[in-house]
């Protein structure tokens, strides 16, 4: 049998170690998409990347935003998720809250830190409220101004 040398062995772990990261990744922003709050614990106790990004340049935290998972967002957020990431499109997580109608997501968010991404501008310069008013999404853009006016 060859025997491999020092530099051999450690390609061979340093990929496996890299594909190890991506796989986990990928399951980690699959699992907070779809709700699987198990699997997101079980992976972020193990040690995936919570700020790892997908093909899309979305981190966990954005992908489970993005599809109204509140209580994955809110366990992210817990765990060290940066409120502040984006996407590829340079979307905040309250822009994609307001853009898939995410209203229950969209209060978590705002009562957490209600102005550091309010007036927050994606790759076209559009802020959440230009989302709101273009896509005529009255309801988040009611909600949001009884929410600014109890918060007054």
């Amino acid at each position: 049998a060859k025997t491999k040398t020092y530099a051999q062995s450690w390609s061979c772990f340093t990929f496996k170690q890299f594909f190890m990261k991506i796989i986990w990744l990928l399951i980690l922003c699959r699992a907070a998409e779809y709700d699987h709050a198990d699997i997101v614990k079980y992976l972020l106790q193990a040690g995936a990347d919570i700020e790892g990004k997908d093909v899309s340049n979305r981190t966990a935290f954005i992908s489970a935003v993005k599809r109204g998972r509140t209580k994955i967002a809110e366990l992210l957020l817990e765990s060290g998720a940066d409120f502040k990431s984006r996407d590829e499109s340079r979307r905040t997580c309250v822009h994609l809250a307001v853009q898939h109608e995410r209203l229950d997501t969209l209060c978590m968010l705002l009562k957490r830190d209600r102005d550091t991404l309010i007036d927050e501008r994606d790759k076209d310069l559009q802020t959440p409220l230009h989302y709101a008013a273009r896509l005529g999404q009255l309801k988040v853009s009611w909600e949001w101004e009884i929410y600014w006016w109890a918060a007054s």
